[in-house]
């Protein structure tokens, strides 16, 4: 994959929430195999929050009308 795609890439998914983004592979039909980390509020004693990260794999395509499909490990 091209760098300036890859950046793209990551730069989309920084918008929506993911972190330390990995690509994995390509794959067939344009789609991309990623692995990045979503943090997710936890809240503990006196009404803090603290944030902890959530492994996902994901399977995202470079077209711009499909589908996202998440699933979480």
């Amino acid at each position: 994959m091209p760098r300036i795609k890859e950046q793209v890439l990551k730069a989309e998914l920084a918008k929506r929430g993911f972190e330390s983004v990995s690509i994995k592979r390509e794959l067939p039909g344009g789609r991309i195999q990623v692995e990045a980390n979503k943090l997710y509020p936890v809240h503990v004693e006196a009404g803090e929050s603290i944030y902890a990260p959530v492994s996902v794999s994901a399977v995202v395509s470079s077209r711009s009308r499909a589908t996202r499909r998440l699933r979480l490990r």
